[in-house]
């Protein structure tokens, strides 16, 4: 899910602009009073070699696989991303078992989570999402659910920030679920909990899986499939909350990224790659959607379809017309189409329009596209 260019890194532009953030400047500055301290992950060093073995057997076998199968396209994660990683794909595709599983086992010597997430080898540490930032990413996704009244900035200034944990515990009521952060890298930065570090896109991926099950809800065994997934976050907060049935499309490398962090989350038996037959989130390559033949009830995309070649958007755009119910879009527009554009091309128009609550510059939209069976 989720790529971002460098310069977009920051999700929050500390200056006034409209009333809401307003309010979130002003958080900002409550919470660099009060010394909310960036925290980071001190995660003991896991030997996937030792542990996870068999998954790194199966994720150069589903990588070689999905290679064979997928086109290289103008996009630049197809190209300047790529030559960032390319030293992950060395490794992958000589089969090297004692490489990939030392690349995977800290990912973050690498690029391999480069442009989803911020641990990786050209980024600066942290990379400006420390706890600070994160607690009050909780605040937005509290007022969001309705956990938290939304704050007013025209009655002042609060005496205090709620406490995170009071704040988690809130948040597990009304998710019905109980949230973790799973960190199974060393080096992750965000807030520390008792419930594992929370980074800054754990926060964003809780958000997008329970807009997920809003939009389902009311269909038990409702099928999801996510074109570009990043590391797999929103997947892996749609299973807690209750999404059995899930499916990620995307590019061969980030399906790795993808496999490493849900096989580790998850369990290595919760997950399926490419090739491998068995139930578990779905891991695969591009072309098993846009050539393939099955139908979902809800496909999502997050900040990835206006970064792609229009040529390859529209190819995702016309697939998500013949075989989805309905389209969930969190993206900005700063690009040269927008995804209202590139939907009313091909005769669709969104339900709803509104701002992203968790960051500034990007736009939800619920597209409609053929009653659900």
């Amino acid at each position: 899910m989720i790529p971002f260019g460098i310069h977009r890194r920051i999700p929050l532009v500390r200056r006034p602009f409209y009333q809401r953030d307003q309010a979130i400047r002003e958080r900002d500055e409550l919470a660099a009073e009060l010394h909310l301290l960036k925290s980071t992950a001190v995660t003991p060093p896991q030997s996937i070699e030792d542990d996870h073995g068999a998954l790194v057997e199966r994720i150069i076998a589903a990588y070689e696989q999905s290679v064979g199968v997928t086109q290289q396209s103008d996009s630049f994660w197809d190209n300047a991303f790529f030559k960032r990683k390319r030293d992950v794909h060395d490794a992958l595709m000589a089969k090297d078992r004692r490489v990939v599983a030392e690349m995977l086992r800290d990912p973050g010597r690498t690029d391999l989570f480069y442009g989803f997430e911020n641990l990786a080898r050209s980024l600066a540490h942290g990379a400006g999402h420390g706890g600070r930032d994160v607690h009050l990413d909780l605040m937005l996704l509290s007022e969001a659910m309705g956990v938290e009244r939304s704050r007013n900035p025209e009655y002042g200034e609060p005496t205090s920030l709620p406490d995170v944990e009071s704040l988690l515990e809130r948040l597990d009521d009304a998710l019905g679920s109980s949230l973790q952060f799973p960190n199974p890298f060393p080096g992750e930065v965000g807030l520390a909990t008792s419930r594992g570090v929370a980074s800054y896109r754990a926060v964003q991926a809780i958000f997008q899986a329970w807009r997920i099950v809003e939009l389902v809800d009311t269909h038990p065994g409702a099928r999801v499939l996510e074109i570009g997934a990043g590391l797999g976050r929103t997947a892996y907060y749609a299973t807690q909350f209750g999404v059995s049935d899930y499916t990620i499309i995307d590019i061969p490398l980030s399906n790795v990224a993808q496999a490493t962090f849900l096989g580790r989350a998850l369990g290595t038996d919760a997950i399926r790659l490419f090739g491998e037959d068995g139930s578990g989130v779905r891991i695969l390559p591009p072309p098993v959607f846009l050539e393939g033949d099955d139908s979902y009830d809800l496909v999502v995309n997050v900040d990835s379809l206006t970064e792609l070649a229009p040529d390859v958007a529209r190819s995702y755009a016309e697939a998500i017309k013949a075989r989805a119910a309905l389209f969930l879009s969190i993206n900005h527009e700063h690009e040269a189409f927008t995804v209202r554009e590139l939907f009313n091309q091909i005769g669709l128009t969104a339900a709803s329009r509104a701002p992203y609550w968790m960051r500034r510059g990007y736009v939800e939209e619920v597209f409609p596209v053929r009653q659900r069976p």
